[in-house]
């Protein structure tokens, strides 16, 4: 009753797409789905904000995958292990995950920019300590693995994932248009409404 999840879930409204026809195995035909149903969305009156995530919090154990900081001291020779989100703008809107830092994902993070990332207070502080993250790097895998190297555009706060009596963890977030060839599909949709989700529900559907 106490602990505080890291989000806000009041006038909240979670929606489960099962993708598992043929069609949405490519990964440019779910990009197209969820850009048309996430424009449809935000159109509707009432409706604050809204986006797509591959994994909501207290769920499940959480989706993770090993990453590099760049001229971290703590993690030179290790890749450290970090809560993995691929998300739309719009996602940690909707949940009010509180930004610390730099900014939010926005429609200038497509695949043909600078690759952006988002970490949270965590992974800011033990990558990085006393340092200003924003501009700082990291990678997925070890130092020398192929993946190319991500900018850090934004802090967020920490996210309860796993459960709420879980210590703070590393979070990385990256936008869905940069990271095409991860298995972790956005079939969460999570819509914020101005007043009684409930109201929008019909809509939405």
């Amino acid at each position: 009753q106490h602990v505080n999840p890291g989000y806000q879930s009041a006038h909240v409204l979670t929606l489960d797409f099962d993708m598992a026809e043929p069609k949405y195995r490519d990964s440019n035909v779910r990009i197209q789905f969820e850009e048309q149903v996430l424009n449809q969305v935000r159109a509707l009156p009432n409706v604050e904000s809204a986006g797509f995530t591959g994994d909501l919090p207290l769920t499940s154990k959480g989706w993770t995958e090993e990453v590099t900081p760049e001229d971290s001291p703590a993690w030179r020779e290790t890749p450290a292990t970090v809560l993995y989100g691929v998300i739309t703008p719009g996602y940690l809107e909707a949940l009010r995950v509180p930004l610390i830092r730099g900014r939010f994902f926005d429609n200038r993070d497509r695949d043909d920019a600078p690759l952006a990332v988002i970490v949270n207070q965590k992974a800011a502080e033990d990558f990085w300590p006393r340092q200003n993250p924003i501009g700082k790097r990291l990678k997925l895998g070890n130092l020398a693995s192929d993946h190319p190297w991500l900018e850090v555009v934004g802090v967020t706060g920490a996210v309860k994932h796993a459960g709420l009596n879980e210590p703070s963890r590393e979070a990385v977030y990256r936008p869905y248009l940069q990271a095409k060839t991860s298995l972790q599909w956005q079939r969460f949709l999570v819509v914020r409404a101005l007043g009684d989700p409930m109201q929008v529900l019909p809509q939405l559907r």
